[in-house]
């Protein structure tokens, strides 16, 4: 099972345990795993539990061990990929599980499912308690009459006994506790059209409008609130709330701030560039005369171990001196579907994902505008694309670090180039610590110099309606750690720049930049496992979700 992993098997069996047993997320496991010595990525531990669980339950199937003689029967709901479902399960007195089932009604007909496959699996029991609902009765007299005809020595076989009581069967109900506790049942309300469907009634909420209430057919005789109030309600939840999850039930305190919050997100007079728009305009007014960091970054919502999936790409500005955050400036929502990779050589640059990063500096030039000094524009490895260097906007500088070894107009290659300069000086910095590498604090050799990089001989020469240039001239500062810890990569950064590079505090000036890029992986921890868990979100993609992504990916300006 385990053959051609990377990681010994002790190491994913643990992870995958360790996930699908406690409350524990990705990164949570990738920080306990790195504080043990070994290097995992996140999605890595994804991709374990998505590929051995299925196996593993089998494997645990063949070896489950003998069941006690009482059954405890009962069902609960919860949610399953945005959608109510009934749970039912069935344990014996000592709280293994003997058998479960997921379905959409709550009927004599799937009590039945879920006996038979029991009784299938693990023979009869010879009692098995219950609350005090009928249709288990009936469900378990139909099965047990089944069984024991079916049965060559019916007639030894005694019926099973039913015992209705609600005091014994708390022993279950203890156990759903556990169960929701572990998938966080609790967002509810989220998604009308999957928890108050036509004909069904899983929630209290059940009749409200497909609009969040806002044209339910009592709306003339209900007084609401109006959307500006129910959104200064959500920031000042959000705010006092900060760092125990972003769930709706969690942040609206009770069944009205509830409503309150619900009705917001559903509102569709409440939009996402509306908000955006919001956001930006604060952030406008405290950029006046200031050197402006434009940062941005790519992180997953809702996503897939395949990189399907809802993406976000914020997009926010910094004081390049004291590294203080002045607020959102955009961000840009990506639904990934797949099937796009194989056209990616033929698709013009406009259609394509990697447009945000040309889109997000445009969108930092109205800081510019708005009274900023200098606005650069700070990005991680994946914005090292020609086309954004090529038609970067006016009053824009670019910094991004290098992520492929273009080839240069004379000939040679970029990385090359750098290597034979003379180091120009050095300095030091403050590494602070990853999954794998403790903080640490390191000396950087710089080297700068210019490069003219040539247009890629995969890229055509019309880029839409805009000629593509054969060449771009830039400024390229390189950083590597001089004699890092023994068994520890060292540090190695080759920055590329529009701005004039021409003697060792620019160099020094240019890396200090790039190391505030740290910023926004900072807000992204915060939004995620270690604050408001966007991740674990229910709503329904298509409005609710962006709408309360985008709340708390605001930072707060003053």
């Amino acid at each position: 099972m385990f053959k051609g992993r990377h990681f010994d098997q002790s190491v994913i069996l643990l992870c995958v345990r360790w996930y699908l047993a406690y409350n524990l997320s990705l990164r949570d496991l990738e920080e306990m795993m790195a504080e043990r010595g070994v290097a995992v990525d996140h999605s890595t531990v994804n991709r374990w539990v998505r590929c051995f669980s299925p196996v593993l339950l089998e494997r645990f199937n063949l070896r489950k061990r003998a069941l006690s003689g009482r059954w405890h029967m009962d069902e609960t709901y919860i949610k399953v990929r945005g959608q109510w479902m009934y749970l039912y399960r069935a344990i014996d007195s000592v709280g293994d599980t003997v058998e479960f089932m997921l379905s959409e009604q709550r009927d004599l007909l799937a009590a039945k499912r879920l006996l038979r496959k029991a009784l299938h699996r693990h023979g009869r029991p010879g009692r098995i308690v219950i609350d005090g609902s009928q249709t288990y009765q009936e469900a378990i007299i139909a099965c047990d009459s089944e069984s024991r005809l079916r049965h060559q020595t019916a007639r030894r076989l005694k019926p099973i006994r039913i015992r209705r009581s609600q005091y014994l069967n708390n022993r279950i109900e203890q156990d759903h506790r556990r169960i929701k506790r572990r998938v966080r049942p609790y967002d509810i309300h989220t998604s009308w059209g999957a928890s108050c469907g036509v004909g069904e009634s899983l929630t209290p909420y059940c009749g409200d409008s497909a609009e969040g209430g806002a044209d339910g057919p009592w709306f003339w005789g209900i007084r609401r609130r109006s959307a500006e109030r129910c959104g200064i309600f959500l920031h000042q939840r959000l705010v006092s709330a900060g760092g125990w999850g972003s769930s709706v039930r969690a942040l609206g305190g009770g069944r009205s701030g509830e409503m309150r919050i619900t009705r917001f997100l559903h509102n569709p007079k409440v939009t996402v560039g509306a908000m955006l728009g919001t956001a930006s305009a604060r952030t406008c007014l405290q950029v006046r005369g200031r050197h402006v960091l434009a940062i941005q970054d790519t992180t997953s919502v809702r996503v897939d171990e395949k990189g399907i999936g809802l993406s976000v790409h914020p997009l926010i500005a910094a004081d390049a001196t004291s590294g203080f955050v002045l607020g959102l400036v955009d961000a840009f929502f990506l639904d990934r579907r797949g099937g796009v990779k194989a056209t990616r050589t033929k698709r013009d640059f406009a259609d394509k994902d990697s447009r945000r990063w040309l889109d997000g500096a445009e969108s930092a030039r109205r800081l510019w505008a708005a009274g900023a000094a200098c606005v650069t524009v700070v990005e991680d490895r994946e914005g090292d694309i020609y086309e954004c260097f090529a038609f970067k906007p006016d009053h824009v500088e670019k910094l991004v670090r290098a992520a492929q070894d273009r080839l240069l107009a004379d000939g040679t290659h970029l990385f090359a180039a750098a290597e034979s300069w003379p180091e120009a000086g050095q300095m030091t910095v403050a590494l602070p610590a990853i999954p794998g590498r403790k903080a640490r604090t390191a000396t950087l050799g710089v080297r700068f110099g210019r490069v003219e990089i040539a247009r890629p001989r995969n890229r055509k020469a019309q880029a839409g309606t805009r000629v593509l240039p054969k060449t771009v001239t830039l400024s390229m500062v390189d950083a590597r750690e001089i004699d890092p810890p023994h068994g520890q990569e060292p540090a190695h950064w080759r920055l590329l720049t529009t701005h004039q590079v021409t003697d060792l505090a620019d160099a020094r000036r240019i890396i200090g930049f790039y190391r505030l890029r740290w910023t926004i992986e900072q807000l992204f921890r915060t939004t995620k496992t270690k604050g408001f868990d966007i991740e674990a979100l229910r709503q329904q993609e298509g409005g609710p979700l962006e709408k309360l992504v985008t709340a708390p990916s605001s930072p707060p300006s003053r």
